[in-house]
C-alpha cells in the first residue's frame, strides 16, 4: 500500500495533541476502582503511559480509559477501521479501560487494566503478537497474555511483560 504524505504540521501533533487533550493528558487520574482491576497486577504497578507517539501517529488514553489517535493511518494504525489519516483525534474502536499505550513505527499496542494486551496495524513482521502477518484495521486481542504490566512498541516489534 503506497504512502501518503502529511504535511510537517503533524511534526508537532504531539505537543497539540497534548494541549488539546489537557484534561485526558492529566497524569495523576484514578484508575477505574471496579472489582476486576482491583485484583489486576496493573493496579499494584500503575504504569502512567498516557500518551505515545509512533513513527507518524499520535496515542493517548482519556480519564475514562478509551484511547484516541491521530496522524497517518496507512496500516490501520489509527484502530479505526478504516485507512484514512487525521489530524484530528478519533477513538480507536472497540478498547476501553486502557491504561498504557504505546506506538511503533506503523502499529499500536495498548495495556487494559485486566492485563489484557491489545494491538493494531501493521503486522508484516507478526509484531501484533496474533499469530499473523495480516494488518489489523481495529485492536485484536494478545491471546495467551494475561497479567501483564507493561507493553512497548518498537519499529517492527512489540514487547509485554
Amino acid at each position: 500500500m503506497p504512502r501518503i504524505a502529511m504535511s510537517r504540521s503533524c511534526g508537532v501533533l504531539g505537543a497539540l495533541l497534548c494541549l488539546s487533550w489537557a484534561v485526558g493528558c492529566e497524569q495523576r487520574a484514578p484508575l477505574p476502582t471496579d472489582e476486576a482491576t482491583q485484583t489486576a497486577p496493573i493496579v499494584r504497578t500503575r504504569p502512567r503511559v498516557r500518551l505515545a507517539s509512533g513513527a507518524d501517529h499520535s496515542l493517548a488514553i482519556r480519564p475514562d480509559g478509551t484511547v484516541w489517535a491521530a496522524g497517518r493511518n496507512d496500516f490501520g494504525q489509527l484502530g479505526t477501521g478504516g485507512y484514512d489519516s487525521t489530524s484530528t483525534p478519533v477513538q480507536v474502536q472497540s478498547l476501553t479501560g486502557a491504561v498504557s499505550v504505546s506506538g511503533g513505527t506503523a502499529h499500536s499496542v495498548a495495556l487494559r487494566s485486566d492485563g489484557t494486551v491489545w494491538a493494531w496495524g501493521d503486522n508484516w513482521m507478526g509484531q501484533l503478537g496474533d499469530g499473523t502477518n495480516l494488518t489489523r484495521r481495529t485492536p485484536v486481542q494478545v491471546q495467551g497474555l494475561d497479567r501483564v504490566t507493561s507493553v512497548s512498541a518498537g519499529r517492527d516489534h512489540t514487547l509485554a511483560a
